[in-house]
C-alpha cells in the first residue's frame, strides 16, 4: 500500500511477462505506460506510481484474453491525524458555516430580512431531528410510515403530454404546432405534407407537487442521515447502541423508499413547500409529509455545501482547501467587526428554496465590506487574472487564479492580498502531523503571484501572499509565508485574525509584513 507523497512501483504478478502488450492499466481512468522490470529475480509488467495525494485511487487492469480487474488503493492522509481529520470534518459540517452566519447577521448582512442564522448543532441534537424526521414524534407521524402508506395509493393525475409521432399514428395533431412540421427540416414529403407531427395526447403521472414534497423530504432526510452517519464514524467515541440505531433507521428508510420508487418519476421540488392543496388537505398521509418536512427545515443546520464531504477519506486535499478558504472568511468578518465594517453586498449565505448553505462563489465577490471612512474589502474565491493588459489586474505572464483574493482600497491606494491553502507538503511519510515542510512549487507560485499580477499602469498591487498548510511557519523574504493550518484549534483563525486587523486597519495602506511577523515568528 502506498504512502501519501511516496512514489512506488506496481506490479503485475498474475500476468505473464510475454502479455505486455495486451494489457492496459487506469489509475483513475488515466492510462499509466508499462514496462518490464526485473522484480525479485523475475521479468514482470511494471508501472511507475507517481507520489499520490490522500484519497481513493481506482486501478483497473484490462486484458483482451480475461475479465477487466479493478480495486481501489485508499491513501490515508499522513500529515493529518484522526483527531484533525474529525476536527476539520467537523467544522465544515457545522462549525465554520455557523460562525460565517453569525458574524455576516453581526455585520448587517441580513438588514431589513427576517431570518436568523442557525445555530451550531450538537451531535445529539442532529440524531434526535434526524430520528424524529424518520419515526415521528407524539404527535406527528414519520416518514417511514408516510412512504409506506402513500406507496399504496399515490397521488397522479392526467397531463397532456405532445410527443413527435409518425404521421400516419398521430391520433390528435396539435393544431398549434402544426408550423413545426411544416418547417422541421426533412419532415416534408414530395407532395408537401409532414411525415411527423406533434401529437396532442393524455397521461398519467405522479410529477406533481404533492409527489415533488414528498420526494424532497425523502432525499433530504436521506443526506442528512448518511452525513450524520459520516460525522459519528470519525467522532472520537461513539456509543454502539448509536451505530446500530442509525444503520437500522438507514435500512428502514430504503426499504419504504423502495416501496414509493414511484418517486424515481418524480422531479425535484419547485418551490418552498408552503403552498396548501386539496390533497395535501384530504390526504393524511400527504399532509403529515408536509407538517414533517416543514419542521425538519426548521431543525436544519447552515451547512457548507462542498461536495467532497460525501466522502471524506477520498478527497482530503479538496476538503482541506475548502477548510482554509472557510477560516480565511471566518477570519476577516471577525477581523471587519472589530474594525466597524459593514456588509454591502454577500453571495456566501444561500439556501432559501432548500437547506440554508454557505458557499463559495467562485469568480465572484463572495463579501464586500465597506466603512464610512471610505475603506472598502472585497474577498473573492478563484479570482481570475487574465493574460495581458485588457484589464485592470492582469498578469504580465501566465493567467493567475489564487485560491482566495483580498483587496483593500484606501481613498487613493489599493491593494491585494493573496492566500491559498495547500494540503500538499513535502516530507517523509513516516512524520507526524505539522512537521512537513512546504513544497517549492507551491512557494515558487507565490513569489509567481507577487511579481506577475499587475495594474494597469504596471505596478505591482501584490503586498503579500501566502499558503496555508498543516507544516510549520516559515518566511520567504517578506513578502511571500507559508502559514501554519491545522484542524483541530483555533490557532489558525487567531493568526488570520491579527493579520487581516492589521490590513483592513485605516492606516494599512503602509502595512508591511515587517510589522506583524515578529508576533507570527
Amino acid at each position: 500500500m502506498p504512502r501519501e507523497w511516496d512514489p512506488g512501483l506496481l506490479v503485475l504478478d498474475d500476468v505473464p511477462a510475454d502479455d505486455w502488450r495486451d494489457v492496459v492499466v487506469h489509475l483513475n481512468g488515466r492510462p499509466l505506460p508499462l514496462r518490464l522490470e526485473v522484480v525479485g529475480g523475475a521479468v514482470r509488467i511494471a508501472a511507475h506510481w507517481e507520489r499520490a495525494s490522500s484519497g481513493a485511487w481506482r486501478l483497473e487492469v484490462l486484458r483482451k484474453d480475461g475479465a477487466p480487474w479493478s480495486s481501489v488503493i485508499r491513501i490515508p492522509p499522513a500529515k493529518l491525524g484522526d483527531a484533525a481529520l474529525a476536527a476539520m470534518v467537523d467544522d465544515l459540517e457545522s462549525g465554520l458555516p455557523a460562525s460565517i452566519a453569525v458574524a455576516l447577521d453581526r455585520l448587517g448582512a441580513f438588514g431589513g430580512i427576517d431570518w436568523r442564522p442557525p445555530r451550531r448543532v450538537t451531535l445529539a441534537q442532529e440524531l434526535e431531528h434526524v430520528r424524529r424526521a424518520l419515526v415521528g414524534d407524539g404527535g406527528r407521524r414519520g416518514l417511514i410510515d408516510v412512504l409506506n402508506e402513500v406507496a399504496r395509493d399515490p397521488h397522479k393525475v392526467l397531463a397532456d403530454v405532445h410527443p413527435w409521432v409518425r404521421a400516419e399514428k398521430a391520433r390528435r395533431p396539435s393544431p398549434a404546432h402544426l408550423p413545426q412540421a411544416f418547417a422541421k427540416a426533412g419532415n416534408l414529403t414530395r407532395d408537401g405534407r409532414p411525415m411527423s407531427v406533434v401529437d396532442g395526447r393524455v397521461e398519467s403521472t405522479f410529477d406533481v407537487y404533492e409527489n415533488r414534497l414528498l420526494r424532497s423530504f425523502a432525499d433530504s432526510v436521506d443526506v442528512r442521515l448518511r452525513r450524520l452517519r459520516r460525522w459519528l464514524r470519525l467522532a472520537p467515541v461513539v456509543a454502539g447502541d448509536v451505530e446500530a440505531e442509525l444503520a437500522a433507521l438507514a435500512a428502514a428508510l430504503r426499504k419504504a423508499r423502495w416501496a414509493a420508487r414511484f418517486l424515481d418519476e418524480v422531479g425535484s421540488l419547485r418551490r418552498a413547500p408552503t403552498d396548501l392543496t386539496m390533497v395535501l388537505l384530504r390526504k393524511p398521509a400527504y399532509r403529515a409529509a408536509l407538517e414533517g418536512f416543514l419542521a425538519f427545515r426548521r431543525s436544519a443546520a447552515i451547512r457548507a455545501t462542498v461536495p467532497a464531504l460525501d466522502a471524506p477519506m477520498s478527497d482530503v486535499p479538496t476538503l482541506y482547501e475548502a477548510w482554509g478558504t472557510l477560516t480565511l472568511v471566518e477570519a476577516l468578518l471577525e477581523a471587519a467587526a472589530d474594525e466597524d465594517f459593514r456588509v454591502v453586498s454577500q453571495r456566501l449565505c444561500s439556501g432559501v428554496e432548500g437547506e440554508p448553505a454557505v458557499v463559495l462563489p467562485p469568480e465572484v465577490p463572495a463579501v464586500r465590506l465597506e466603512h464610512v471612512d471610505g475603506r472598502v474589502v472585497v474577498l473573492t474565491p478563484q479570482r481570475r487574472f487574465p493574460r495581458g493588459a485588457c484589464s485592470d489586474l492582469h498578469s504580465v505572464s501566465f493567467e493567475q487564479i489564487p485560491d482566495a483574493t483580498l483587496e483593500v482600497r484606501w481613498p487613493g491606494r489599493r491593494a491585494l492580498f493573496l492566500f491559498d491553502p495547500k494540503y500538499k507538503l513535502w516530507g517523509d511519510g513516516s512524520g507526524t502531523a505539522g512537521d512537513g515542510r512546504p513544497k517549492k512549487e507551491d512557494i515558487d507560485k507565490m513569489h509567481a503571484y507577487r511579481d506577475a499580477i499587475r495594474d494597469r499602469d504596471g505596478g505591482r498591487p501584490v503586498r503579500f501572499a501566502a499558503i496555508l498548510y498543516p507544516g510549520p511557519e516559515a518566511w520567504f523574504g517578506s513578502d511571500v509565508a507559508a502559514l501554519p493550518a491545522l484542524p483541530g484549534g483555533d490557532g489558525l483563525r487567531k493568526r488570520l485574525r491579527e493579520l487581516l486587523r492589521e490590513i483592513i486597519s485605516a492606516d494599512g495602506g503602509c502595512w508591511s509584513a515587517h510589522d506583524v511577523r515578529g508576533e507570527w515568528s
